[in-house]
Order: structure tokens, then C-alpha cells, then sequence
């Protein structure tokens, strides 16, 4: 009984991950042509937030309908951090396009905005770990460019794990 369960949450995961990195895509695409996709702010995390969380939700339901009205929290983990996963893929993808084809000196613009960011709010910061120099705090950022392919899913799923928990909470019936 426990395969066939898992069968139907990797189904609903992989359905509804596939339609929430769908609607993330069409985001992050609006925020491109808006040029506001090296802006980081609350309201956008709370809008990428929602996208996911609405995603998580809808699979669990989905599930839970198909499954007779019963899904426990174990089988909302499941559901949720594979659309967290799936979803998480489809953002590297999206970042590695961008980076790549779309807007090859994207990364080179985002760690100028952010050494004039730190620059301008913590200079001591900076002074305190010896890269207050330009030059030397890009070349550090790039250093670390690689992370950010793999920080994206870790990221995603560990936000997709509290959030299947949460909704878990709210919509287990055994």
C-alpha cells in the first residue's frame, strides 16, 4: 500500500510542480521585461513565496480528493518538496538561460548592484572582512558564482518542507 501512495504523490508532484514552475517562469519573464529582475525586495519574496505555497497546495488537495479525502502530513511532505524540486529545476534552468544566452553580463550587473548596496548601507562590513575594494569583491562574487545553481533547490526545497508542513497541518485527515 505505502508504493502505491508514493506513486500517486510523485504523479501530483510532478503534474503540479511542472504548473507552478510554469507560473514562476511567466513571473520571473515579467519581471524581466519590466527590468525588474535584479530588484530584491519583501513583496517580491512574498509574491515567489505564494506561487510556490499556492502549488503546494493545490497538489495536496488534488491528492487528497483522488486519495478519498485522507492524506496525511508524510504524504503533504512528499507532495510539497516535489514541487518545491521540480520547481527549483525549473528556476536554475531559468537562471542558466539568462545568464548564458539571454543576458550574458547578468551576473556581472547583480554583484555591482550589490557591492553599491553594502557599499552604501555597511561599509564597515566590508572594511571588516578586507573587501572594500571593487575589484576585489567582484572577483570574489564570481568565485562563487557556481553556488547559486545548487543554493536555488536547496533553498527551495528546505521553504517547500515548511510549507508542506504547514499546510499538512491544516489539511491531514486520516
Amino acid at each position: 500500500m505505502e508504493e502505491k501512495d508514493e506513486i500517486k504523490t510523485n504523479k501530483f508532484a510532478i503534474k503540479y510542480g511542472f504548473l507552478t514552475g510554469s507560473i514562476g517562469i511567466i513571473w520571473l519573464i515579467m519581471l524581466f521585461f519590466l527590468e525588474a529582475h535584479y530588484e530584491n525586495s519583501w513583496p517580491r519574496f512574498i509574491i515567489e513565496t505564494t506561487i510556490q505555497l499556492s502549488g503546494i497546495i493545490l497538489a495536496s488537495l488534488a491528492f487528497k480528493k483522488q486519495n478519498l479525502g485522507l492524506i496525511s502530513i508524510k504524504q503533504t511532505l512528499k507532495t510539497g518538496i516535489g514541487v518545491s524540486l521540480i520547481l527549483s529545476l525549473i528556476y536554475v534552468f531559468y537562471l542558466f538561460t539568462l545568464s548564458n544566452f539571454i543576458e550574458p553580463d547578468f551576473f556581472n550587473k547583480t554583484y555591482e548592484i550589490s557591492y553599491n548596496y553594502y557599499i552604501e548601507n555597511f561599509p564597515e562590513a566590508l572594511e571588516m572582512q578586507g573587501i572594500s575594494d571593487k575589484n576585489k569583491f567582484l572577483e570574489l562574487s564570481h568565485s562563487r558564482t557556481k553556488w547559486a545553481y545548487l543554493s536555488i533547490p536547496v533553498f527551495l526545497c528546505f521553504l517547500g518542507l515548511i510549507l508542506s508542513f504547514i499546510t499538512g497541518l491544516f489539511i491531514q485527515k486520516k
